[in-house]
């Protein structure tokens, strides 16, 4: 496997920045300003130069790198065969960097063999940048998920490139080191930064982590959060106007350029409501069953985050299909995945709906019916990395997950790495007794070790922590010169 080349301990890492958010950007240009951050390049959706200096080593647009790859653009250079050994190599991490090409095609189905086309030359280009100059590290503000950095994520582990990342969580961001297991699994493993509470300016005090706690805890006495609210906001009163906003955001990445792509776009949209509608039932909630509520797609949490699971019929026929008889797994769509502002209708298909409801113990629940009361009467939850799954820790109920997720270390949590894992899985997940004491011991533990939101201002807010901006710049700034002063083997798994 090639590595990069030998790093002096003289000089600080030269970093890669991939995605980042204005304030966090601002931070990051403060610290290279003052002479202790090296910029290898800069890696954005749009045009980098528009916010990173001119004469930034290297500068790469997303947009225009995948714009290139569908047009399979000359490369002015070969890739090195044992880069492209990844293909045979890493076959759940090409999938996903197949599999996330849904956002790419509104209205549109595609081959396989488009989709692998762009994988390839994703794939090619990033090892001929990588054969002139490596990055010492790569540094994004979330999991890489746009494809384009999801490619030179996948040739980073080829070249043992270490990638660091923030892992939402309900407190903020935890940084972690991003690497894959031999089954193409994502594992995220937290990065302790000496005096992280020298540059907290807002450390997660424990009253939000209790706040948190205390509104999953509630018995009967739920109120409509985004689960009901995004359902009621779709109902048929608001429909004409869901279908229009789905029609603008197709508008503007330039669908009505193709033919027929406004009827493609309507009858997706229609078909996928009205099947997922006719066929979903009134749960039963004395049945013995297994709540799996949908995460939404295309997301990152989905994919790349569940790995070969972001099918995620694969997750629930692999648990269908170890049920006794009498069991039954209970599938709830997810409350956005038809909101007129997303992409969610390019992540539903009717097939989608025909698969489901022709899977022996799986029901589709009513949209109507809310989480945790199908949570509180489960004999468990399994989810790919669903806000369900903390949501019944907190209530003490077992969980299994099929992806990276900052839960998974939490008692009581049981990952699944491929479907012959779900067995034992669910033979353990069934027989624990979570002690709720514990899991409340280890939500405080990842909340301390968060940074408040990186610069994510309404997320901080919806959470009612305090929101300074001057001192959370001030925060990023203290955080990126601490990247800058570590040494690169404590970066190593």
């Amino acid at each position: 496997m090639p590595k990069s080349p030998e790093k002096s301990s003289s000089l600080s890492p030269k970093v890669m920045f991939s995605s980042l958010g204005e304030q966090a950007r601002a931070a990051a240009l403060s610290i290279i300003g003052q002479g202790d951050l090296r910029p290898w390049a800069a890696l954005e959706y749009e045009d980098p130069t528009d916010n990173w200096p001119a004469n930034l080593p290297r500068a790469y647009s997303i947009r225009t790198l995948l714009s290139n790859a569908k047009r399979q653009e000359h490369l002015s250079q070969l890739p090195l065969s044992s880069d492209l050994d990844i293909f045979n190599n890493c076959p759940v991490l090409i999938y996903c960097l197949d599999y996330m090409q849904n956002r790419l095609y509104d209205g549109l189905s595609t081959t396989q063999e488009q989709r692998r086309s762009v994988s390839t030359y994703l794939i090619s280009f990033w090892s001929s940048v990588l054969s002139v100059d490596c990055p010492d590290l790569v540094f994004s503000q979330s999991a890489p998920h746009e494809i384009a950095d999801f490619a030179l994520f996948v040739l980073c582990l080829n070249r043992e490139i270490p990638w660091i990342t923030l892992q939402y969580n309900p407190w903020g961001h935890r940084l972690v080191r991003l690497s894959a297991d031999a089954n193409g699994n994502l594992i995220s493993t937290p990065i302790g930064i000496s005096g992280i509470k020298s540059f907290c300016t807002m450390p997660p005090q424990a009253k939000f982590v209790e706040g948190l706690l205390a509104e999953f805890r509630q018995t009967n006495a739920w109120e409509d959060r985004n689960d009901i609210k995004s359902a009621k906001s779709i109902r048929p009163r608001s429909r004409l106007l869901h279908y229009l906003m789905v029609l603008l955001k197709a508008s503007l990445k330039g669908v009505l350029l193709r033919d027929n792509s406004i009827e493609r776009a309507l009858l997706h949209l229609h078909n996928i409501k009205r099947s997922s509608n006719s066929t979903s039932f009134e749960a039963d909630l004395r049945s013995n069953y297994i709540y799996f509520p949908l995460n939404y797609q295309p997301e990152l949490t989905s994919c790349p985050l569940g790995g070969g699971f972001c099918d995620q019929l694969l997750a629930i026929r692999s648990i269908a299909a170890e049920l006794p008889e009498g069991w039954f797994v209970f599938v709830k769509e997810h409350p956005g995945q038809y909101l007129g502002h997303s992409y969610g209708y390019l992540g539903r298909t009717k097939l989608f709906y025909s698969q489901l409801n022709s899977i022996n113990k799986v029901k589709l629940v009513s949209s109507d019916i809310h989480s945790q009361q199908l949570i509180d009467s489960s004999k468990l939850v399994a989810t790919l990395t669903g806000s369900a799954g903390y949501e019944a820790l907190a209530r003490s109920k077992s969980v299994i997950t099929f992806g990276d997720v900052w839960y998974n270390e939490v008692e009581g949590c049981f990952r699944v790495y491929k479907p012959s894992d779900v067995k034992l899985a669910l033979q353990h997940a069934l027989n624990y007794k979570i002690v709720s004491t514990n899991v409340d011991s280890i939500f405080h533990e990842i909340a301390q070790q968060s940074l408040p939101f990186f610069g994510e201002k309404s997320s901080a807010l919806n959470y009612h922590y305090p929101w300074d901006t001057r001192n959370e710049t001030q925060a990023m700034e203290e955080f990126f010169r601490a990247i800058s002063t570590r040494n690169l083997t404590e970066f190593s798994i």
